[in-house]
């Protein structure tokens, strides 16, 4: 059984992700920010929600805060997003150059920090 597990292994490929997987994960980003303005201030304009969403600075960030709240939502049983999922996972568990970070684990702490850098971002 288990040789032929690595034997299938051989032939996984990583996912390729589509324009509307990398589309899906922007709105879920899109999404959670206003979320988050929502819960802390209610005062920012859409133009500041799109400013914020793309400024590279908090990208890192943002897909972080974004994929925990997703992970949060999908331990619940509340929908699944799929290979928008998988695209803000990339986001932060993978280089510029697309290979998967040495050594990445995904902390809570860490999503909680790239959250309140989001929310200091905001207050701004």
């Amino acid at each position: 059984m288990w040789c032929r597990v690595l034997i299938q292994a051989s032939h996984l490929k990583p996912k390729k992700l589509s324009a509307s997987d990398k589309r899906r994960a922007e709105q879920l980003k899109r999404t959670y920010l206003e979320s988050l303005v929502r819960e802390s201030t209610p005062q920012i304009d859409a133009k500041n929600l799109e400013r914020l969403q793309s400024d590279q600075s908090l990208a890192r960030a943002l897909a972080l805060a974004t994929y925990g709240k997703d992970l949060l939502r999908r331990c619940q049983g509340q929908g699944r997003s799929g290979p928008a999922s998988l695209a803000l996972w990339r986001e932060f568990a993978y280089s510029k150059s697309g290979s998967p970070l040495p050594k990445f684990k995904l902390r809570a702490n860490e999503i909680v920090q790239s959250e309140q850098e989001l929310l200091a971002a905001l207050a701004d």
